[in-house]
């Protein structure tokens, strides 16, 4: 049974708008599924993407040897190299792809509903802002590419390249919130503000209350 539909649904919870790019592609772009071991393996070119012979054996040793808590994976690939990494006691901040053609394969090949339903997938755009990047290069410092997908592309070879030249957020955000001059949602921005300062932020309130009387 092909697992497509289940997959979707649950990289929609997280990644919205990469599902969007995925949900209606009719082809994938030189990706293949093959059987392999028991499992489905997403290969490019005929090109196995995980170990044809060991899989989740070699998935888990590239997690084991990595020492940072928090990652961002490089390459989706069929997804052994994620689910090791967070079965190893990892945080997986993201999945990093290229193409939507390599995710649509991986969302066809295999269930990973419960780790696409924890975990955003990205795609690597020339838009995404530079602040997205720095932010979750800040939350998960350490990049763990899936060689042989990263070998194929072009693109995620440059995005590895240029890693270690993205800096991180170094100060504090800053959070504007902008109260009502009355009504419930005055204290809801005050709680707001509150929350705000007690994770860190600089905050400022705006609060306009104090025209009630002049305004009514």
């Amino acid at each position: 049974m092909d697992p497509f539909a289940a997959n979707l649904a649950a990289l929609e919870t997280r990644s919205p708008e990469v599902a969007a790019h995925v949900e209606w592609l009719d082809q994938l772009g030189g990706f293949t599924i093959a059987e392999a071991g028991g499992h489905r393996l997403v290969e490019l070119g005929g090109r196995a993407l995980e170990s044809r012979r060991d899989h989740s054996g070699v998935a888990r040793r590239q997690a084991d040897s990595v020492s940072n808590r928090a990652v961002v994976v490089l390459g989706l690939g069929t997804g052994f190299l994620a689910e090791a990494l967070i079965e190893s006691g990892h945080e997986v901040a993201a999945i990093i792809e290229s193409r939507p053609e390599a995710i649509a394969a991986a969302l066809h090949a295999r269930d990973l509903s419960a780790m696409l339903s924890r975990v955003p997938v990205w795609l690597i755009d020339p838009q995404l802002p530079a602040g997205d990047l720095a932010a979750l290069k800040t939350t998960a410092p350490a990049l763990v590419p899936l060689g042989a997908r990263v070998a194929t592309d072009p693109v995620l070879q440059q995005f590895l390249a240029s890693w270690p030249l993205i800096g991180r957020v170094t100060r504090a955000p800053r959070v504007l919130v902008v109260g009502p001059i009355g009504g419930g949602s005055l204290e809801t921005a005050r709680s707001t503000a509150r929350a705000a300062q007690a994770i860190g932020a600089e905050t400022r309130l705006l609060d306009f209350s104090t025209f009630a009387d002049g305004w009514n």
